[in-house]
């Protein structure tokens, strides 16, 4: 994150003017353009400016809190600052000029938006404990709860797009309202927000309408960042009202959901789903894969489930990292497991990297900022019954601080993880305490051990629970057991993976320019396989091109009936610099591949150290 900071995250506003437009202080807009006819008509891109803008310093708020780092927490109140002093009268904070609020008969953006500030605010708010700021947004919530309600519908408009159906994510904001003060209002808000949405047979991004989820075999179909985060919303309020229809519907939109990942952990969709299967050649989104692991984080806090940490860490931990550059100077908006080029032909240029995306949409570069301090961020969550303690569901080198039955507690995280299957955990208690500390055991780890001198130490279902009277200084060890295993794709052919990390053949590239920015350092770049002579290949960019692999890619993995591990050897590097591992591997698989019928050296890597790679292989036929 300390990195990104000098990447696009932390820079996003010199790069692109959607992120410094001030739409929700100067900037505000209308919820219509005027041709140059001069006829008014309603559009979408009213509200993207307030998307990026949002999207974007919730992402980099969260890093410089995270990361104490001064600058960019300096940036961060300044525009907090600004948001208080353009509030409106009345309470208003969103992107439109008094005119437009509230009454957008088509297309518009309004609960959209909101909901991005608000989220970004309320983290600030948390972050820093001002009050000011918590009363902003309870201000600006209630006045728009006010406008909407029983007869007075925000999502069955006559033409209502993408903007509308994203504003059922106002339901964020009163979950998070709600878990604040207690207030049942925004419970009873975020119910007609659901059922007026069932309503809407206009909407486009129909997937978690009630009726869709019930129906188990009914396939996901549309837009996928749409899809992605609507599962939080019958999740919660399943949570909070007890409806077993809304039980069943949450469970069915997961069960839905794993039908359509890759082995990276990514839903695929090329804009959209389409009911596609989850081919490992398929695109998928970097807004898809945030919203993905900020889903299953909010499952795995309300049920325990680990299944959804293990979803929430394949796509942060692989997907997500195979789609940027580890400078965090650029992302691919589209990105695909088995990729053999990476440029702007077609798709508005989506599956180039480039440090804003303007060219299509400034949407998943603020995702991407946002991915890493989500996954942070909730990497330790709290257990309150049968009695308080500290879970640790994501692991990762960090330290957390929080109050024990009243007691200030600091457990620090030491590790290389997901590069090593080793977790030394000190605790560190103002004064001698009794509690849990529960600790989730991958299933891919069949053999871990759990040690803490003096604890009692129990296994339940996927976590271990380590119960002791802290002292300070008290440690505890957690040591995985990997090994490498198949992941059997959609289409037949195999990957490789090892413990967290999903493994690829990184194909060779060459990086060429298309476009530089005004920021020294960043550009567009197109991604191009060299050849055998060690030239990049040029080729055609239609869709068939960018799927199949050229000939000198085209291998299979040995029987794995007569070569366990399919031959392959696990290889730790003794002089990796573990600050940047994404940058070159620390951890390998050696072995061969079979191309014709002769075996070829080969070393695989996680596939977030690659940007051209072939994940998954046919599999050579046992004579």
């Amino acid at each position: 994150m300390e990195r990104d900071l000098q990447g696009f995250t932390g820079l996003l506003d010199q790069l692109s003017m959607r992120a410094a437009s001030d739409v929700y202080g100067r900037g505000q807009v209308t919820s219509f353009e005027t041709t140059p006819a001069g006829m008014e008509v309603d559009t979408s891109r009213t509200w993207w400016n307030g998307e990026t803008e949002a999207v974007w310093m919730d992402g980099l708020l969260r890093m410089a809190y995270l990361t104490d780092n001064d600058a960019a927490r300096a940036k961060v109140d300044a525009y907090m600052r600004h948001i208080l002093d353009t509030q409106a009268e009345d309470g208003y904070i969103g992107i439109y000029r008094p005119e437009c609020r509230y009454r957008h008969p088509k297309e518009n953006g309004e609960l959209w938006t909101q909901s991005r500030i608000f989220v970004a605010m309320l983290a600030y708010y948390e972050a820093t404990g001002k009050p000011e700021i918590l009363q902003a947004v309870e201000k600006a919530a209630r006045l728009t709860m006010s406008q909407y309600g029983p007869g007075r519908t925000y999502f069955q408009n006559p033409e209502p797009a993408g903007g509308v159906g994203h504003g059922l994510m106002f339901v964020d904001v009163l979950e998070w309202l709600h878990r604040l003060t207690g207030d049942k209002a925004f419970v009873d808000f975020a119910r007609f927000c659901y059922e007026d949405y069932n309503l809407s047979r206009k909407l486009r991004d129909k997937d978690n309408q009630l009726d869709r989820l019930l129906d188990i075999r009914a396939p996901f179909l549309w837009h996928t960042p749409h899809t992605m985060e609507h599962l939080r919303v019958p999740l919660w309020l399943y949570f909070v009202t007890g409806n077993p229809r809304l039980g069943q519907a949450s469970r069915n939109g997961f069960t839905k959901t794993r039908r359509f990942l890759t082995p990276s952990g990514a839903c695929i969709g090329d804009e959209c789903i389409e009911g596609r299967k989850p081919d490992p050649s398929l695109p998928y989104e970097y807004c898809a894969m945030t919203e993905l692991l900020i889903g299953a984080q909010s499952a795995l806090a309300k049920t325990g489930d680990a299944g959804f940490a293990r979803m929430a860490e394949n796509v942060a931990l692989n997907a997500a990292q195979g789609a940027r550059l580890p400078d965090g100077k650029a992302i691919s908006y589209l990105s695909r497991d088995n990729r053999y080029r990476a440029t702007h032909q077609g798709a508005l240029g989506r599956f180039g990297y480039s440090p804003t995306h303007e060219q299509a949409a400034v949407c998943c570069n603020p995702n991407a900022g946002k991915l890493m301090p989500y996954y942070v961020s909730r990497m330790w969550m709290r257990q309150d019954i049968p009695e308080e303690g500290l879970v640790a569901v994501l692991y990762g080198p960090g330290s957390v601080t929080t109050r024990i039955n009243g007691i200030a507690v600091r457990i620090d995280e030491e590790t290389h993880y997901p590069f090593s299957e080793e977790i030394r955990f000190t605790v560190h208690p103002e004064r001698e305490t009794t509690f849990p500390i529960i600790l989730r055991n991958p299933r891919w780890s069949q053999q871990t051990q759990a040690v803490a001198e003096g604890a009692a130490i129990q296994r339940n279902g996927d976590y271990y629970v380590v119960r002791k009277r802290w002292q300070a200084g008290d440690r505890v060890t957690l040591t995985f057991k990997a090994e490498i295993s198949p992941i059997r794709a959609i289409n037949g052919e195999t990957a490789l993976r090892r413990g967290p990390l999903l493994y690829a053949l990184p194909i060779p590239h060459e990086r060429r320019t298309i476009r530089t920015y005004p920021v020294a350092g960043f550009a567009d770049y197109d991604m191009l396989p060299l050849g055998v002579d060690g030239a990049a290949t040029s080729a055609p960019g239609d869709e068939r091109a960018m799927q199949e692999a050229p000939p000198q890619w085209q291998y299979r993995l040995p029987s794995a009936g007569e070569h366990p591990d399919f031959g392959f050897v696990f290889h730790r590097d003794p002089d990796a610099d573990m600050l940047y591992p994404w940058d070159r591997s620390p951890v390998r698989l050696d072995g061969s591949l079979i191309r014709g019928s002769d075996p070829v050296r080969a070393s695989l890597v996680p596939i977030g150290c690659t940007v051209l790679r072939r994940v998954t292989f046919p599999v050579l036929e046992q004579n």
